[in-house]
Order: structure tokens, then sequence, then C-alpha cells
């Protein structure tokens, strides 16, 4: 296993429908989304109540969109993430402490690709149930 430069990362928090054609559209329409984590920079998270949608990007070539969804406006959180490359592919891997917390490990997908993904699936698997990751396949 392979850490990989934080330097290379880019984490967004924004609104992303899921209902959306194609994941390319997360691409063309990010001049509104607060950037938490840019260059080795880092931000405060300021996560709301209801849904906290992050794009997390590395190298400018690889992307993972997925939804915190927070219960309670008084829930506070703390973030992790972590990267690494494994033969080849790259791993994104989120803790999110709190009373809400969740934990992802997936591999990420190619920005080049966006345009054949529908939150984080192949389009044409991708079927009508959103487990906060990603659309479960038919």
């Amino acid at each position: 296993m392979k850490k990989l430069d934080a330097q290379k990362v880019k984490i967004q928090k924004g609104h992303w429908t899921i209902n959306r054609n194609n994941d390319k559209i997360i691409f063309e329409s990010s001049s509104d989304n607060e950037i938490v984590y840019n260059n080795g920079n880092d931000s405060k998270i300021n996560s709301n109540y209801g849904e906290n949608d992050f794009l997390v990007i590395y190298d400018d070539k690889y992307y993972y969109q997925f939804r915190h969804f927070i219960f309670n406006r008084r829930h506070y959180h703390d973030y992790h993430f972590q990267f690494s490359e494994i033969s080849g592919e790259f791993k994104l891997n989120v803790k999110i402490n709190g009373a809400d917390g969740m934990e992802l490990n997936r591999n990420m997908n190619l920005i080049s690709n966006s345009e054949e993904m529908k939150t984080n699936v192949p389009t044409k698997k991708a079927g009508t149930v959103y487990n906060m990751k990603e659309l479960e396949t038919k």
C-alpha cells in the first residue's frame, strides 16, 4: 500500500442532486462549492443539518462524491480522509466521528470517465436506491 501526496488532494462541500444524468455535471457546477481542503491547506468543515455533499478529488484525475446526512443541527463531527494506492487502484477511506458518524472505503473514479458514471457507479448499472455513497446497482 502506497500513501498518496496530500498536496494533490482537493475536497469540496456543496450540493449535488443524485438525480443527475451523469457525474460530469458535478465538475461543471463547482463554482459555488466551499473548498474545505486544497493542496495541503484545510479549513473547518461546517456541516449542516440535513444533506452535506462532498466531492473528493485526487491529482485532478480521480474523484469520489458522497453525502453525509446529519439528523440534528446540534451534532458536530470530526472528518478524517485517507488516500492510498493499492495495485494501481486509488482508494479513499473516510471516517466521520460524531452522532451521525459514518465510514466508507471505496475505489475512486476516473474523472475522465465521469460522463459514463452516475453517483459513483456506471450509468448503465445505476439503480434508484441511494445509500449515501452511491446508487445501488440494478
